[in-house]
């Protein structure tokens, strides 16, 4: 990894504290702002992207090492996986204002990878960011929002709308994430041709009235992160604790149903309701596991399978929550309703 990135060097001397020494990112004790090669980066410049994308493969990486014993090698990849998400932190809190490094993405919505990355390492409740990262990424957050115009951000699809779909999910802004995902459904249907292919990018007239879809139909990395949103909006979590079920659905919506999406011991169906003041989860699942409830009524009144159920909750985008567990293989019937 050291060997292929370049230093940007102006910025990053800026940013963080140079060192001595002239080895690899991974040998330098303090300079950690490293450069990429591709569009995010503007092929050679700094961008939060590649280097989120690091930090978490070095951590990873560092996972992998450490279970066949190779303790130092561990040390290693952490100390620079700390080094590099520190700059990222410097970065996104720049006095003189974050600014894009990939010109033809248009929004500089990259700048939001610490929230939509957590996703790809199995934390869809934000647990890898510390206090301090979390209220940047919300500063950071409400900043791009502010650069998206009737939450309109199509010039490039995956970049542009389902980059911060997928960020309002995350941080459970689920009111300006029902509006995300229904413009670019809207907007990217075309029923005359591939209705349900992701265009690279769509053309909006300035009155909102006239649309057309552009580039590459069925682009493969922007298809990818509209069905992203949508797995998040499922919230079906399989990491090393095991599969964690955080459903998140969106203002406005009566239904999500997710069927037969594969766990480990088979498929798992699940159907959330909304009907006036009450959530409706039932569920099937062929393994153990636990799933969050929520945005919880005032007065939330909670039964599991018919029993009246009472535990922690959690605060998650100006609401609260509530974990259910454990709920072992089989059928379960969970309400709530407001009291």
């Amino acid at each position: 990894m050291a060997g292929a990135t370049r230093r940007h060097g102006a910025r990053c001397r800026r940013l963080v504290p140079p060192s001595t020494g002239t080895a690899g990112a991974l040998a330098q004790p303090r300079r950690a702002c490293s450069t990429g090669e591709g569009e995010a980066a503007n092929d050679g410049g700094y961008d939060v992207l590649s280097n989120t994308l690091a930090w978490r493969s070095l951590l990873a990486a560092a996972r992998l090492v450490e279970a066949l014993g190779e303790d130092e090698r561990a040390q290693r990849y952490r100390a620079a996986a700390s080094r590099i998400r520190e700059a990222v932190n410097r970065q996104l809190r720049d006095p003189d204002g974050w600014r894009a490094v990939a010109w033809n993405w248009g929004y500089g919505h990259e700048s939001l990878a610490p929230v939509f990355t957590a996703a790809d390492v199995a934390d869809y409740d934000l647990s890898s960011l510390t206090s301090d990262e979390r209220t940047l990424a919300e500063m950071t957050y409400r900043r791009q929002l502010g650069r998206c115009p009737n939450r309109t951000c199509v010039r490039a699809v995956g970049y542009g709308q389902a980059f911060l779909a997928q960020t309002a999910l995350l941080l459970d802004d689920l009111e300006t994430a029902a509006t995300l995902l229904e413009t670019v459904a809207a907007l990217g249907y075309d029923a005359r041709r591939s209705p349900y292919l992701v265009p690279e990018g769509i053309a909006v007239s300035p009155d909102g009235r006239r649309w057309y879809r552009t580039g590459d139909l069925g682009n493969a990395v922007h298809q990818a992160e509209v069905l992203k949103a949508l797995a998040l909006v499922a919230g079906v979590e399989r990491g090393p604790a095991g599969v964690r079920l955080l459903p998140r659905l969106p203002e406005r919506w009566e239904t999500l149903e997710v069927v037969g999406w594969p766990v480990p011991g088979g498929a798992l169906t699940l159907r959330v309701t909304r009907q006036s003041a009450t959530l409706r989860y039932e569920l099937t699942t062929p393994v153990r596991t636990s799933l969050r409830a929520g945005p919880l009524p005032e007065n939330a009144a909670i039964r599991v399978n018919g029993t009246t159920y009472d535990g922690p909750t959690v605060t998650a985008g100006g609401a609260r929550w509530m974990w259910i567990a454990p709920l072992e293989a089989g059928q379960h019937l969970i309400e709530v309703t407001a009291s």
